[in-house]
């Protein structure tokens, strides 16, 4: 069983207004609607659309929470969460009719010892569980006592074959690698990834010329490494060895790089496996995006074959995609005859190529694909957090 776990789940409540601007004093929405957040939540439906289960935990609360298990169960989501005093958050979304997102995120509930402790003792309990997927922000009272490396540890204790995969901040990443239950994946996406290697790897060489490289802007990763423009050849040649850097550092863990419309890829020694999709997309939301593509690797990785990273590299692509053209809201988030157009369509691509031969690899067989030289308008892969 594949389970999921998300500590800081939430109800987000989306709002539809006509005009264009929140206006101080009173705004009224035409259309709202409620439905459970979170990314280890999304993780799970992302596996449930592509045709598997999984189990979701972490901690819920309060009268929100009834409504958050109760709308994953009319979702076909199976839960087994750590019940706790506090409520659990709300966020609002508000779309204005100009196409423009505002969000209203709380802070989230805090935990005692006591129910932290009762996560870790139920997730050592849980038989047969074939993967752990840890995923999102921590909530009140886990740091710096409780940590996801204890969560991490957890799963491997009655099964040490089980696989887990970490997607979080990088401050709790780097901690986690450190810990004494690394895990097995982890899946930032580009802007997370280069933050982790500036805590562990000499941070030289990813900024512009008078850009401190500790503030790294993710607009200025993203056109960097993402967009097809003249100098993306030498930016994945640096953005490969940094690939390599982390895998001599840490060898049992593998990366899943997301980077937005160009798919996502994962370093085998010194090859690096490449998928992407570059086909038309209709994109209608970017929300849960990583989170699904990340669902799909795990689903397939985990059930068909742990050594066919191919074939997990292209699932996880083809459901990120399919979560792009998704219904922004409507119940399965995930259509899954798209995912079947997705997975059998010739746009949908595997490569790999030595991490010498990355600024080649992209004149070859990168830029053939995308033709445009201009900043994309759309994504074609996951790139943007829940």
């Amino acid at each position: 069983m594949i389970y999921t776990v998300t500590v800081n789940p939430c109800l987000d409540e989306d709002k539809y207004f006509k005009q264009s601007e929140l206006v101080g004093g009173t705004n009224r929405a035409v259309k709202s609607e409620k439905y459970p957040g979170g990314k280890g939540i999304d993780v799970s439906r992302a596996i449930h659309a592509a045709g598997s289960r999984s189990v979701a935990t972490g901690f819920i609360g309060g009268h929100i929470g009834k409504l958050v298990q109760g709308l994953l169960a009319i979702e076909g989501i199976e839960c087994n969460f750590i019940e706790i005093r506090a409520e659990t958050r709300t966020n609002v979304i508000c779309h204005m009719s100009n196409g423009r997102e505002i969000r209203i995120n709380s802070a989230g509930p805090g935990i005692s010892g006591t129910e932290y402790q009762e996560l870790i003792e139920k997730i050592q309990g849980f038989d047969m569980a074939s993967a752990g997927l840890v995923c999102g922000s921590v909530c009140g009272g886990m740091e710096p006592i409780h940590s996801y490396d204890q969560i991490l540890s957890a799963f491997k204790q009655r099964n040490a074959q089980c696989l887990t995969f970490l997607d979080t901040e990088e401050k709790h990443t780097a901690a986690a690698l450190d810990g004494v239950a690394p895990p097995d994946f982890i899946k930032p996406n580009i802007y997370e990834f280069h933050r982790l290697l500036r805590v562990k790897v000499n941070p030289q060489g990813i900024a512009p010329d008078g850009v401190d490289p500790m503030t790294v802007a993710e607009e200025y990763l993203i056109e960097q490494y993402c967009s097809p423009h003249e100098s993306l050849p030498n930016a994945w040649a640096t953005l490969t060895e940094r690939l390599g850097e982390f895998a001599r550092r840490y060898p049992m863990v593998h990366v899943l790089l997301s980077v937005s419309r160009f798919g996502a890829l994962t370093l085998d020694r010194d090859t690096v496996l490449h998928s992407f999709y570059c086909g038309p997309v209709e994109e209608k939301t970017t929300v849960g995006a990583g989170d699904s593509f990340l669902g799909g690797f795990a689903k397939l990785y985990v059930e068909r074959d742990r050594r066919d990273m191919e074939a997990a590299l292209r699932a996880g692509v083809t459901t990120a995609v399919a979560r792009l053209q998704g219904q922004h809201r409507e119940f399965g988030y995930i259509d899954q005859e798209k995912i079947q157009e997705i997975s059998t369509s010739n746009d949908l691509k595997f490569k790999n190529f030595v991490i010498t031969d990355a600024a080649g690899y992209v004149e070859r067989e990168l830029l053939p694909c995308f033709p445009t030289r201009q900043t994309p308008s759309t994504a074609n892969a996951p790139s943007k957090r829940a």
